[in-house]
């Protein structure tokens, strides 16, 4: 008897990984998306029990057909995907070998990272200062969703101080992980900066502590740049920027220690057209603290500001200070605020902004030294607090809650500053290479107050009414808002004959064109105005719906409590495969919460990123490209020039044509549009659209020169160079990508001005 109770407590032993792994396990944190590349991401997350653990991916929800396990039994898994496809948006789930805990459904998905040196247009929302958990930081999160709508992030940056007080277990779950960003997490990979108050459950010399428990952070070079060896600082490349995190905090500031000998490699090593650099601590600010005295502070921009000014940097990121600080174009001030002198450190001193001053303009199309950088203090996100606000470097000083956005395309990056209420508080663009910038406004197919076509009848049209190919052309037809009971109503509809039993749903419809390839589209938007619940179609297929019960709907089919008078951007991205170019059919069916509802609204606002390869516009100097593919494959002596931007050689110099292969494409070549003789320096050719494409074999438009690129360039072949001779004047060499796809269509991508000076 006595050996059997010796065998017992041995026996549970053994026993208790086996009983934990038939409990029922339950996520209590995540999932969330770390350390991603052009080939790989990291999927993180929590259960309540230790178990084994399976990402499982695929090309579409329902299709996870590729999986990563790892048989480790633990509470926090951390699984990376490798051998990925660059570019390339896939879905996923969670969970053990036995069992799914969370994904297979649309809202768990990720974009791979373009590959690195090629440009794709990119949002990055950041955050400083953000782990105050409450009502703050969900104003502040709040008024972001609602002005970003549907739009994909590509990642979002968090600038120290994730958690307060003190950066513990607890407070990172209820500053971070739970009724706070846990929308974005799941399809947005997170990259954080290390605080001060962070440090106090973490220390970055032993790698130990909460911030280090918590994230999976890029400390072998895996997603570019040279290894540091430590989750404290760290680099990686996403399509043609290279971004670098540094811990201000706990690692050595010094020129000679090792975070700033290792910028020193990191910054040697890259090629790209843009370098952003984040952390914590700001090297300027007269916010809540200030620049001039603060350890942390000063030390960082005498030293690592320093050397990247010397390597090319174009943005830096920094919270700390509870404030919005953001300076002019500046370079080479290390002293205190007095020193700053406007002459000697100011490198273009007006707002940045489109339409009033300018956008900042860097002379080099990828990073060179001392061409100036903006410097950005966004640490409230979750506080804020007074300070003097005047840095005279400073040319905007807010003491507001917010956050701050920022966009990549090609050679230009537009900024923002968005309040806790949504307002738009700054805004800036720096360009690079003399390109040319241009606005990036939505596009949008279908505006605001359009004219619908609608059935109000209140029995179902016909059983296809939302086809593209049904005939509503004996349907009436008006500008929206359409309804009836509010006095901002541009079309009322019928709602029958008796007041206490009114039609419970009406039928809308709206045609839209399409001039890009939907196949390179990476979103689309309604933003629409409607009471009480609605279903959308798009041609024929329902992509969207809002206060209805899930599951067949019809005429009868009441809404759940909503209430109108504002718009919501609501994403349509399941309409992306059914879209095609030329005519679309956009159908609505609006139902009431009652039969005696007082009042019924429509109207919506369809749109998607203006930052697709199909410019919104004509800009001087840019060609208008027709189709488009979602990466820029065209480069003139190493460089993109940007989506319809230009490019500057010296007169004489070597004109290089790369072209690289984009996703699944057949061929490509590049089309020789013009030769413009331009009547002094100071002049530019406004070129527009210069003229339609042949069919392969292409050949080059309009004239015959003494130069050209072969008939047919073979698919991706090397090189091709030309040596321009000298000549009395510039000239505008206009280039084209041209694109012939698997199917045999024939598109173009980004077209590049060269300008011989």
């Amino acid at each position: 008897m006595t050996s059997v109770r010796r065998l017992l407590p041995l026996l549970a032993a053994l026993l208790a990984p086996l009983h934990a792994s038939l409990l029922a396990q339950t996520v209590t944190r995540g999932p969330y998306l770390q350390s991603a590349g052009p080939d790989r991401i990291t999927v993180c997350w929590r259960t309540d029990v230790a178990c084994d653990s399976r990402v499982a991916f695929g090309l579409a929800p329902g299709a996870l057909s590729s999986r990563v396990d790892d048989p480790a039994a633990v509470i926090d898994h951390a699984v990376t995907l490798t051998g990925l496809s660059a570019n390339t948006r896939l879905w996923y789930s969670i969970g053990t070998s036995s069992a799914v805990l969370a994904g297979d459904d649309p809202a768990h998905t990720f974009l791979t990272a373009p590959p690195a040196g090629r440009a794709r247009a990119g949002r990055f929302w950041v955050l400083g200062d953000s782990g105050t958990k409450d009502a703050n930081a969900r104003a502040v999160r709040d008024a972001f969703y609602a002005r970003n709508g549907g739009r994909p992030l590509d990642a979002f940056l968090m600038l120290g101080d994730n958690a307060y007080d003190s950066g513990k277990d607890s407070e990172y779950q209820d500053a971070v992980f739970s009724n706070m960003y846990e929308a974005r997490l799941i399809d947005t990979v997170l990259w954080p900066a290390y605080g001060n108050h962070d440090a106090l459950s973490a220390d970055s010399s032993a790698q130990s502590g909460v911030y280090y428990d918590l994230f999976a952070l890029p400390k072998a070079g895996e997603c570019g740049g040279v290894p540091s060896g430590t989750e404290a600082y760290w680099s990686f490349d996403w399509g043609n920027a290279h971004f670098v995190c540094l811990d201000s905090m706990e690692s050595d500031r010094l020129l000679a220690g090792p975070m700033l000998s290792w910028l020193a490699l990191d910054l040697q090593s890259t090629a790209a057209e843009w370098l952003i650099a984040f952390w914590h601590h700001p090297p300027y600010s007269k916010g809540s603290h200030d620049s001039d005295s603060a350890t942390e502070l000063v030390e960082m921009r005498q030293n690592a500001v320093d050397l990247l000014e010397q390597h090319g940097v174009d943005l830096v990121l920094c919270g700390h200070s509870h404030s919005y600080e953001r300076t002019f174009l500046i370079d080479g001030h290390r002293g205190k605020a007095a020193s700053f002198d406007p002459l000697l450190h100011g490198k273009d001193l007006g707002d940045g902004e489109l339409g009033s001053d300018g956008a900042y303009r860097k002379p080099s199309a990828t990073i060179a030294p001392h061409e100036g950088a903006v410097y950005v203090v966004a640490g409230a996100s979750g506080k804020h607090a007074p300070g003097s606000f005047d840095h005279p470097a400073m040319q905007v000083a807010l003491e507001k809650l917010g956050s701050f956005v920022f966009e990549l395309h090609g050679v230009q990056l537009d900024a923002w500053y968005l309040d806790s209420t949504g307002a738009l508080q700054d805004r800036f663009t720096l360009v690079k290479g003399g390109a040319t910038p241009i606005d990036g406004s939505d596009v949008v197919v279908l505006p605001l107050g359009a004219a619908w076509r609608y059935a109000d009848g209140g029995s179902l049209p016909a059983p296809d009414w939302a086809s593209a190919t049904f005939d509503d052309s004996g349907w009436a037809s008006g500008p929206a808002p359409l309804g009836y009971g509010e006095s901002y109503v541009a079309t009322p509809v019928s709602w029958g004959n008796d007041p206490n039993l009114k039609h419970v749903t009406t039928w809308l419809r709206a045609s839209f064109d399409l001039a890009a390839d939907p196949r390179d589209l990476t979103s689309l938007r309604l933003r629409a105005n409607y009471d009480d619940g609605f279903v959308v179609y798009v041609n024929g297929v329902e992509a969207a719906r809002r206060s209805l019960p899930a599951g067949a709907i019809d005429e009868t089919t009441l809404a759940t409590s909503h209430e109108g008078g504002a718009l919501e951007t609501i994403d349509l991205a399941p309409a992306l495969a059914v879209l095609q170019r030329g005519s679309n059919t956009l159908a609505i069916e609006i139902h009431q919460t009652s039969r005696n509802s007082s009042d019924l609204v429509f109207d919506g606002q369809l749109e998607f990123d203006g930052f697709t390869p199909l410019l919104p516009q004509g800009a001087e100097g840019a060609l208008d490209p027709i189709g488009g593919v979602p990466l820029d494959v065209l480069r003139v002596n190493g460089s993109t020039g940007g989506l319809g931007r230009g490019v500057d050689v010296a007169d004489g110099a070597a004109i290089t044509v790369e072209l690289d292969a984009p996703p699944g494409r057949a061929t490509a070549n590049f089309a020789l549009f013009g030769w413009f003789d331009v009547p002094g320096p100071d002049d530019g050719v406004a070129l527009g659209s210069i003229g339609t494409l042949v069919v392969p074999p292409l050949f080059w438009f309009a004239h015959t020169f003494p130069f050209g690129p072969p008939p047919l360039l073979p698919s991706y072949a090397a090189p091709w160079s030309y040596t321009e001779p000298a000549v009395d004047a510039p000239l505008d060499i206009a280039l084209q990508a041209v694109i012939q796809d698997a199917q045999g269509a024939l598109k173009t991508t980004n077209a590049v001005l060269i300008r011989v000076r």
